[in-house]
């Protein structure tokens, strides 16, 4: 016989020589033990799948932030030419748009002052009759040439023939 027979047959032997109650102890703490265990297993595959989880959370976030650091070509990357070139570049178009700025500011400013101005303005299609009713007055016609003389004028003409 080998080895392992032999210790078999042993373990037989003292499993014979024990008590049903030892025996009954015995199984029962065994039986503790591995459910205690079964549930130290289950606790450490849980802790495993949680730390797999920030692993690969914190290598995304790691590549992540590589692109980002490496989005862009640094000035390291050319010659002294080229960086001249690119400053030179950059600092037109820090003053276009500035410029750009500066006539949007005015843009706003003009027309809020037309806005502001007081009457109605006198388009050039006010000649042209609505296809639907909107209720509102008719205005009176504009004199000859009205279009070519200043608004002030205009309005005096207006008021005058009307009168």
């Amino acid at each position: 016989m080998d080895g392992r027979m032999k210790s078999e047959v042993e373990e037989r032997r003292a499993v014979s020589r024990l008590s049903r109650d030892e025996l009954e102890d015995k199984y029962i703490r065994l039986y503790e033990e591995h459910l205690a265990l079964k549930k130290k297993e289950k606790d450490q595959e849980d802790k495993m799948k949680r730390m797999a989880t920030k692993l690969l959370r914190l290598t995304a976030d790691k590549k992540e932030e590589e692109k980002r650091s490496h989005s862009g070509p640094t000035l390291g990357m050319f010659d002294a030419e080229t960086k001249e070139v690119i400053e030179d570049l950059q600092s037109q178009l820090r003053t276009v748009v500035k410029k750009n700025e500066a006539l949007n500011n005015k843009l706003t400013v003009a027309k809020k002052q037309l806005e502001t101005q007081p009457g109605r303005k006198r388009t050039v299609y006010d000649h042209v009759k609505p296809r639907i009713s909107t209720g509102l007055n008719k205005r009176p016609p504009l004199p000859a040439g009205a279009l070519d003389m200043p608004r002030w004028r205009v309005c005096m003409l207006s008021v005058c023939s009307s009168s």
